[in-house]
């Protein structure tokens, strides 16, 4: 699938890049948008803005279109944490109320929660079993005071794909909230969020969706955004934020209300080409190639009996795959694939690799040669 798009990378002519799941190289057409938007500003002042506020309106119908909603309930945020934070400080807690997650959330999915033992609020934590999680752990830990249920699509350290479909269709039986930190899947694959009852999501650019740190997207029901009452609100959730001179107008019935101040629109422009490449390749195809990758992987790495971490089954992975080297510690691996060039990430004690559509084959055959 990298054929006809190698010009729109061009790390690969200088290492194997092989952490997506860690901070993603720049698309070309994402690096240009971003250059262009900057020399407007150095030329132009703010004289040209309007084409990039354009282009930011472009990229709000477009995460629309990959998450399967609507404009109306798609925000923009600097990064996954804000978006989950809008959440924890959002809802009116009450004292005993609780919150389920999962055991190894990345920490922005859980110091949010966490905070929340101040307003008497507890946080659950669901044990992994053989580093996968089962829906019916979940429902255990659930009871009646059981407000939201909180967690990664894809977990960061064994790639394990969570079952967001039979989790949100408990969420609905027990009249739960489902809140998705979806930086590890947005881009790598379609998300519905309609079929899995999702409430929330939040997801920064920088990882899968190949965009510049420092902005992303923020999901919100609409039927749940007057449930966040208690956000930090600003002068762009109105209807009319360029009338100065009036500041009792009502908030925005949309998501755009958590939207409080300026954007960074150098941001914006640069996610809004690296998403307007991936809708052009289509998001079920750049998910077939990576699973297509990670089984690549995985089925090298078993030929040289590393231990994996990461599921087999296409349907409990996508592009994260996790695994120990049965004879190198991970900490001498890490440094001795980058010194031939190989990127990858240490966590959790072991080796993850994660490839994205543009990898080439031989990319993969040449890390799983480096393991010899």
């Amino acid at each position: 699938m990298a054929d006809g798009f190698e010009n729109e990378f061009p790390i690969l002519n200088d290492v194997i890049f092989l952490n997506h799941a860690g901070v993603s190289p720049l698309p070309a057409r994402a690096a240009r948008a971003m250059r262009q938007a900057i020399d407007d500003l150095e030329h132009h002042g703010p004289l040209r803005q309007r084409e990039a506020v354009k282009r930011m309106e472009w990229l709000r119908g477009a995460a629309a279109q990959m998450l399967h909603c609507t404009a109306d309930e798609i925000a923009f945020v600097k990064n996954t944490t804000e978006g989950l934070s809008l959440v924890a400080e959002g809802l009116d807690w009450r004292e005993g109320d609780n919150i389920v997650t999962a055991a190894h959330e990345f920490p922005a999915n859980i110091y949010p929660w966490r905070s929340l033992a101040r307003r008497g609020v507890e946080l659950r934590i669901v044990a992994e079993r053989n580093y996968r999680f089962e829906v019916a752990d979940f429902a255990a830990a659930m009871d009646s005071r059981t407000r939201l249920v909180t967690v990664s699509a894809v977990q960061f350290s064994t790639g394990f794909r969570m079952p967001l479909e039979a989790l949100g269709e408990l969420c609905r039986e027990r009249g739960v909230l489902l809140c998705v930190d979806a930086i590890q899947a947005l881009g790598a694959a379609a998300l519905d969020v309609q079929r899995c009852n999702i409430a929330f999501l939040s997801a920064d650019g920088h990882k899968w969706l190949l965009g510049p740190e420092g902005f992303g997207v923020f999901y919100c029901r609409r039927d749940c955004i007057e449930r966040l009452p208690n956000c930090i609100l600003g002068w762009l959730g109105v209807p009319e934020p360029s009338n100065y001179d009036r500041a009792d107008q009502p908030w925005v019935p949309t998501a755009r209300r958590f939207e409080e101040g300026s954007h960074n629109l150098v941001g914006a422009v640069g996610l809004a080409g690296s998403v307007e490449l991936l809708l052009e390749i289509g998001l079920e195809q750049v998910e077939r190639r990576i699973l297509d990758l990670t089984r690549l992987l995985l089925e090298g790495l078993e030929r040289r009996g590393c231990e994996i971490f990461t599921p087999r089954e296409d349907a409990l992975r996508l592009g994260i795959v996790a695994f120990r080297h049965p004879a190198v510690a991970s900490d001498v691996l890490f440094r001795r694939l980058l010194e031939r060039k190989i990127v990858g990430a240490h966590r959790r004690g072991w080796i993850r690799f994660s490839p994205h559509f543009y990898n080439r084959k031989e990319q993969i055959e040449a890390a799983l040669a480096a393991l010899d």
